[in-house]
């Protein structure tokens, strides 16, 4: 399956903003609002908190396809250490033969149960798909909405054996509100969920 995503080239002349250089800057878009500089603060079921950060600037970013095909170069942001490009993480090689080296993170467009690999090792594969949009998520009295819902999971083989890795929430203009994370051995799950957040726009 193909992807397509969105890319804004930003001129904007900002404190962040790379200014008076050759190269493009791929903006975060609204689920993911990940601008240089902002912060998100979740808590879990002991009280324990975890902060995810971006760095304070935009910075320079490209890819290799398959060891030959060489990106263009763009100002990107970088999210707890990745670099994100639009709603796609570079995060290396997806799959055994070494490919695309971006992971789709959510989407806007595909319908409700649509899936997407995300890593690929052969039989063992990694993906993502929707299972909620447009839904309300209440958070300690606080309704976040309009919310996309993306399960990612794993399998061998195909169905019926596919565990769960996690569920996460993506609310419009915040970004990244909770985290459910499995453990398909015990059946445990850890939930972390949002309490605090600043989006430098």
């Amino acid at each position: 399956m193909v992807f397509s995503f969105s890319i804004v080239f930003s001129c904007k002349k900002d404190k962040v903003s790379p200014t008076n250089k050759p190269y493009a800057t791929i903006e975060p878009l609204s689920y993911f609002p990940v601008y240089p500089g902002s912060y998100w603060k979740y808590v879990n079921a002991n009280n324990d908190t975890t902060i995810i950060e971006t760095a304070p600037e935009y910075q320079l970013d490209f890819y290799t396809e398959a060891g030959q095909h060489t990106s263009d170069t763009f100002y990107v942001p970088i999210y707890n250490g990745v670099p994100i490009w639009g709603y796609e993480e570079h995060t290396g090689s997806i799959s055994y033969g070494g490919s695309y080296p971006l992971a789709t993170i959510l989407s806007e467009t595909l319908p409700v149960w649509q899936s997407w690999i995300i890593k690929n090792w052969g039989a063992i594969k990694h993906s993502r798909r929707v299972s909620a949009k447009d839904t309300t998520i209440t958070i300690n009295g606080t309704d976040y909405y309009p919310t996309i819902v993306i399960d990612q999971f794993w399998y061998s083989g195909g169905p019926p054996n596919m565990p769960m890795i996690n569920k996460r929430y993506y609310t419009k203009n915040i970004g990244l509100i909770k985290e459910d994370t499995y453990n398909f051995i015990d059946s445990s799950v850890v939930t972390k969920e949002i309490i605090d957040y600043h989006i430098n726009y």
